[in-house]
Parts: C-alpha cells; sequence; structure tokens
C-alpha cells in the first residue's frame, strides 16, 4: 500500500484531485487505560480489523522529479508538526505504543486528521526516521550558533539604545 502511494505521488500530474469528506470519530472521555496501547501481539490475535473512519487520504499532487517540498512552519501548525512526529517516533522506537486515537484526543485533533498528518509526516520524511548522528551533530552547531548569534544582537540593542 505504501509503495503504491509513493509511486503514486511520484508519477502525479498537477491535477487537482477532489478531497473525499473526513470524519471525526468520537473518544471516550474516562482516563488512560490499557486498551489504548497498541501491541503488535494484540493486533495479530484480534486480525485486521477494517477501519471505523470512512476518510481517505489523497496524494498531494507533486510535480514529476520534484526533489523536495518545502512549507512554513508556524504558530498555527507547529503542534499538528510535534503530534504527527512524536506518533512515528514511538511507533518507530517501540512495539508497544498508544493508539492514534489517543494521540489524537491528547494533540486534541481529530483521529482523521491526525492519520493524514501521520503519512505525510512519513512521506515528506521520505519514510527514513533513523537520523545519522553527522546529522544531528550538525543541526546541534547550528542550533549552538543561532543562539550566540542572538546572544550577541541582544547585548549590542541595548548599547545601542543608550546612545541616542
Amino acid at each position: 500500500m505504501v509503495v503504491k502511494h509513493e509511486e503514486a505521488r511520484r508519477v502525479s500530474t498537477s491535477q487537482p484531485t477532489p478531497k473525499s469528506q473526513l470524519v471525526d470519530v468520537d473518544m471516550r472521555d474516562d482516563d488512560e487505560s490499557d486498551s489504548d496501547l497498541a501491541d503488535d501481539d494484540e493486533m495479530d490475535d484480534k486480525g485486521a480489523k477494517p477501519s471505523e473512519s470512512t476518510g481517505s487520504i489523497v496524494p498531494q499532487p507533486t510535480l514529476p522529479g520534484a526533489q523536495a517540498t518545502y512549507f512554513v512552519v508556524d504558530s498555527f501548525n507547529i503542534h499538528r508538526l510535534i503530534i504527527a512526529g512524536v506518533t512515528c517516533a514511538s511507533k518507530f522506537f517501540s512495539d508497544v505504543f498508544y493508539t492514534n486515537s489517543r494521540y489524537a484526543k491528547v494533540g486534541g485533533l481529530p483521529l482523521a486528521e491526525l492519520n493524514h498528518l501521520e503519512l505525510q509526516f512519513l512521506l515528506l520524511n521520505d519514510f527514513r526516521l533513523a537520523v545519522p548522528v553527522e546529522d544531528l551533530e550538525a543541526y546541534g552547531t547550528m542550533l549552538v550558533e543561532f543562539y550566540a548569534r542572538e546572544v550577541v544582537a541582544q547585548r549590542s540593542r541595548p548599547a545601542v539604545a543608550g546612545d541616542s
């Protein structure tokens, strides 16, 4: 299924595709319980069940051969990026994780939207969730340099304001 979606994304043209209506799933309000945990053994015992949500994910049209997708992270979408990342990371690092409905409830999102965000997060990262140490070091260095520039800029601002 994922391979087919990837092929469709790469081959798709820039023609807009109508989105089907996403359906919100009712969430229960009781406290956390073991039933909120997903486990591979538990899933195998129950067998595959069809999804309760009738929403579908429509691939975003892209130009053939497009290398990168860019988007702006702002105060309106940062929590969606974080909850999608946490959901993917928990599934990547552990065989026992909470269900998407629990993450959706914690993140304040409809389940169908979280499912869509999770897939888009994986597609944007080309399904590569393991980050090489070199990349972490590079981003850490950039973060330290950015912080140092901000500190220098803050210290120079009061001196400039005091001179006038």
